[in-house]
């Protein structure tokens, strides 16, 4: 048995360093990989430290090649304007000085004419705007979802936090305290319902065993699987 909650192990091969969490609530050895191509593992108490190593290096090649995967997918992530998120528009153009204005729900981001659209600089400030429509719209949107949704099933929570994560898209506490992540707002509505459903759900059964399952599946219409898989293919937008 593992006594540390949590630690790190260098690898001298193409894992680096890699994080392992003991999780009370784990039903089985789960491997994450972030957005900026961390690695974490998620160990159920259970288990040993070597089970979980040997688990993860019989699946090092599928890992380094999804980090490739990631790494490549982030260099082609320049934001294409005009956006348009739920609620806000952004629009580009060239002008003086870095600055934003506003009109209704349109957001027009200026920047100074010298620099490329494409360029880092550019780029940098247009994805700190637009986190910050996204945190906006998710505060509007998310907390009276959560609460229609809880009513429409019959569960009880007590609030709803928006957060800035970037491995997680929501998290319920021992409370029944729902934190979801501005994040949310990038995907499709049937995927941020969801999420919120998975949530709703931990607030009955804190763990992910097959009686979790159960209660998502029965929430989302005989779903559950179907969209945790499609949803995983958002996962590198964290």
């Amino acid at each position: 048995m593992i006594k540390a909650s949590v630690f790190q192990k260098q690898y001298p091969n193409d894992l680096g360093s890699v994080r392992f969490r003991i999780s009370p609530n784990a039903t089985r050895i789960t491997i994450y990989l972030n957005a900026k191509g961390h690695i974490s593992v998620s160990i159920p108490r259970r288990c040993t430290f070597r089970e979980a190593e040997d688990f993860l290096l019989s699946k090092q090649h599928d890992i380094v090649a999804k980090r490739n995967k990631i790494s490549q997918r982030a260099r082609n992530t320049n934001i294409e304007f005009p956006v348009r998120t739920k609620l806000y528009e952004l629009h580009l153009l060239a002008g003086q000085q870095f600055g934003t204005s506003r009109n209704g729900n349109t957001f027009t981001l200026e920047y100074p004419s010298r620099f490329n659209p494409q360029s880092t600089e550019v780029q940098q400030y247009a994805k700190i705007t637009l986190t910050e429509l996204y945190r906006s719209e998710a505060r509007q949107l998310l907390p009276p979802r959560v609460a229609e949704l809880a009513n429409l099933h019959g569960f009880t929570y007590n609030r709803v936090s928006i957060r800035a994560t970037h491995t997680r898209w929501g998290s319920c506490a021992h409370n029944n305290n729902i934190s979801l992540s501005l994040n949310l707002m990038r995907l499709p509505n049937h995927l941020i319902d969801y999420v919120i459903l998975h949530e709703l759900c931990h607030t009955v059964v804190k763990n992910h065993s097959s009686d979790f399952w159960q209660l998502l599946n029965t929430t989302c219409n005989g779903k559950a699987k179907a969209l945790d898989k499609e949803i995983k293919q958002w996962a590198s937008t964290i």
